[in-house]
Order: C-alpha cells, then sequence, then structure tokens
C-alpha cells in the first residue's frame, strides 16, 4: 500500500466541504481504478512468459468515509500493486500517472459537485 496525500485550498465557491471533497475523492477513486483497468496496463516485456489475468484490473477498488469533517480514502488492488508501481521497469511512470490522475479526478469531482 501507498499513501497519496492532496491539499487543498479552499476557495471562494467551496461550499459544504465535507461533501464536495467525498465527490473528488469518489472522483480520483473512479480514476484510480480506471488507470489500473487491462486496457491500460504498460505493454508486456518481449520475452515474457507471464500471462495477464486482469486480477490487478478487477481487485482495483476504493473507499470513501466521512467522519465527523474528515474525507478518507482507501484504495487498493491485490496485492502485488506496491511491487508492480516501485519495482518493475516495464511500469516505470505507471504511478505518477495513476496520481496525475487521481489528483484531475479530484478536482474535477469537486467542480462538478452538485448540492
Amino acid at each position: 500500500m501507498f499513501k497519496v496525500e492532496f491539499t487543498v485550498r479552499k476557495k471562494a465557491w467551496l461550499s459544504d466541504p465535507t461533501l464536495r471533497w467525498k465527490a473528488g475523492l469518489d472522483a480520483a477513486g473512479l480514476q484510480f481504478r480506471q488507470r489500473l483497468q487491462r486496457s491500460n496496463y504498460p505493454p508486456q516485456p518481449p520475452l515474457s512468459t507471464y500471462i495477464r489475468t486482469g486480477t490487478l484490473a478487477n481487485k482495483a477498488n476504493f473507499k470513501v468515509y466521512i467522519t465527523g469533517g474528515t474525507s478518507t480514502m482507501f484504495f487498493g488492488s491485490t496485492f502485488y500493486l506496491t511491487y508492480l508501481l516501485n519495482g518493475t521497469e516495464n511500469w516505470t511512470g505507471k504511478k505518477a500517472e495513476i496520481l496525475q490522475y487521481m489528483e484531475a479526478g479530484f478536482k474535477q469531482g469537486i467542480k462538478d459537485y452538485k448540492e
């Protein structure tokens, strides 16, 4: 598991921050799950004998909890997600890509929030 922190600066239009942030976290979680779908896997190395099963994509998920005024998101997939994102050559840059899409999704979720 790895940890991600977003710094959110309050803008004038940021009413009802807890629900807006939840909408942002939901959108970020959807981006996380989407970026781990099989269609977004990096190319497989030419001499690899590994058969991709799609388990990583199938188990990618997230949960958002609201306690008091705090929104928290837990996200993950299979136990080897951390290894793929931190230790394999052909997945280099995938972690940064996922975080970039999650951040964009978070911002869009906040902007698109409807009361």
